[in-house]
């Protein structure tokens, strides 16, 4: 079986280890991020809100932190007027559980998204972003750029976990020879994965080693980001749902056994 390092924090792996076992994979828990909550002015929200007729929400954990808050920011998102944007399938359907209509951009890119938002029909700002602490500055800038007002809000922030040792696990893993398929969903991913390796790797070995695994990234940041800390090849997801990326890395495991079966099959001949 192909292991598959499972980078996001231990309590929303669970359906993602089963869906990979059920694909022939060997699923390990290895969190690279930890999320905390962060203190935000519910007032100040609801202010925003009352001004904004484009919500964005980044993340379904941003959907989560939003609804914390209370129910008068929840009234005030379904109000009519107002254009709700999820980015990727587990953010909307994290918002269809609270009953809040909203739409999913196709390309799941900070350009993408101005162009998706400059494209809904009466929006006019200002636009309000709910997001982690660790998100570029792309998105804010591309959009008051198409000229809207924009407010973001860090409801929660993505830290290195508390417990390092499953991570350093499959480092030391890879290290050794060990392949590995890597699923990398946020920049902060990135960057925390390859500080550890920076600890780690005393005799230099991971730009080779790392050859050995796939490397996948949700989004052109994170895929950005990877480029910048390793020069092997970089498959971008193409939507923004992680349980979508899982899929068509399973697909592509699938297509390679194919290929080498009917390859091997060949050469009986």
């Amino acid at each position: 079986m192909v292991k598959i390092a499972l980078m996001r924090p231990e309590d929303r792996a669970g359906k993602a280890v089963e869906y990979c076992r059920e694909k022939g994979l060997e699923p390990l828990v290895a969190p690279a991020i930890g999320i905390r909550d962060m203190e935000v002015e519910e007032s100040e929200v609801l202010r925003w809100l009352n001004r904004c007729d484009i919500c964005i929400f980044m993340s379904s954990t941003a959907v989560d932190r939003f609804f914390s808050l209370g129910s008068d920011c929840a009234d005030a998102l379904r109000r009519k007027g107002m254009n709700v944007v999820a980015v990727g399938k587990a953010t909307s359907l994290r918002l269809d559980s609270h009953s809040i209509a909203n739409s999913v951009p196709a390309t799941y890119s900070s350009e993408g998204l101005v162009e998706y938002v400059k494209s809904l029909e009466g929006a006019n700002g200002p636009a309000v972003v709910f997001r982690s602490d660790s998100g570029t500055v792309l998105l804010k800038n591309g959009l008051a750029a198409a000229g809207l007002e924009v407010k973001e809000f860090a409801v929660y922030g993505i830290a290195m976990p508390e417990d390092t040792g499953p991570i350093r696990g499959v480092i030391a893993d890879i290290l050794g020879g060990q392949g590995y398929i890597l699923p990398f969903s946020s920049s902060m991913m990135v960057r925390n994965f390859f500080r550890l390796v920076s600890s780690l790797d005393e005799k230099g070995a991971m730009p080779s080693a790392i050859v050995n695994c796939s490397i996948w990234a949700i989004g052109a940041e994170t895929a950005a980001e990877l480029k910048g800390q390793t020069s092997a090849p970089v498959s971008i997801a193409s939507n923004a749902d992680f349980e979508s990326m899982l899929g068509e890395i399973a697909d592509s495991i699938q297509g390679m056994d194919r290929r080498a079966k009917h390859h091997r099959r060949g050469k009986n001949f």
